[in-house]
């Protein structure tokens, strides 16, 4: 890993393309260690909110006492989130990349927790088999394919505009006595296949020439990297949660 920290001084802003195959080979390994990190993290916050939630005997009462993480975890998720838009400079320079990461990975957590509170552990358990098992398959198709997806951006911003126009609308129904079961279930559906598609896309983005891909993302990018394929997780995990989880009574 040192070696390849090394390495990686040498090729700052440069492309993946143009570090040798064990660099390129590094590049994906690092992102992937991280990914893995972010996601106990995750899913260490989140168990904790759930137990404690569970203890307390009345989940619901929880919750509502406990509405400050909610509110939490949005302004902290949204000001990490301009952070790394605004400051892109740091999130290529150690160890600020990681700190910063990691605080939005934290916040995200605490938001994976409460709504994990309002299911059932089987629906969660299931939900995460589910969502495990469709990013496997997708990340072999992703590198074994000769399709070339990195071009696709603007299609896959197209669905995840349509997607967040849609969650809007379903946000509104209610408040008019509109239900929404059924265009429920189809937004969740949408986002499995709009965040189906990222997975891939995101892969394909990260191999870069490696795999034969047109589009790539710069070697020192591996946060971002790694972010992009977490949310797309989060996501494909919250969508198939709600499609087929079995709420708390």
């Amino acid at each position: 890993m040192e070696e390849l920290q090394g390495e990686d001084q040498v090729l700052v802003n440069s492309h993946i393309k143009d570090a040798s195959v064990a660099i390129r080979k590094g590049f994906v390994q690092k992102v992937y260690g991280i990914l893995v990190m972010q996601l106990a993290l995750t899913v260490v916050i989140a168990a904790q909110i759930v137990l404690f939630a569970s203890a307390s005997g009345d989940v619901s009462a929880w919750i509502t006492r406990n509405e400050w993480l909610l509110w939490l975890s949005v302004f902290g998720t949204f000001s990490v989130m301009c952070c790394m838009l605004c400051c892109r400079d740091v999130m290529r320079r150690y160890p600020a990349n990681y700190i910063v990461l990691f605080t939005f990975t934290a916040f995200e957590a605490i938001l994976i927790g409460l709504v994990s509170t309002m299911f059932t552990p089987q629906s969660l358990l299931l939900a995460a088999g589910v969502t495990t098992l469709i990013f496997l398959a997708l990340t072999l198709y992703a590198m074994q394919a000769s399709t070339d997806f990195t071009g696709s951006g603007p299609y896959l911003f197209a669905g995840l505009l349509v997607l967040f126009i849609f969650g809007l609308i379903l946000g509104i129904l209610p408040l008019i006595g509109v239900p929404i079961a059924i265009s429920t279930a189809i937004y969740d559906c949408l986002g499995v296949l709009v965040f189906s598609f990222a997975v891939i896309f995101d892969t394909q983005l990260m191999l870069g020439e490696w795999g034969g891909h047109k589009v790539f993302i710069c070697i020192d990018d591996y946060v971002f990297a790694a972010l992009n394929l977490y949310m797309d997780i989060i996501n494909i995990f919250l969508h198939v949660l709600s499609l087929f989880g079995e709420r708390r009574r």
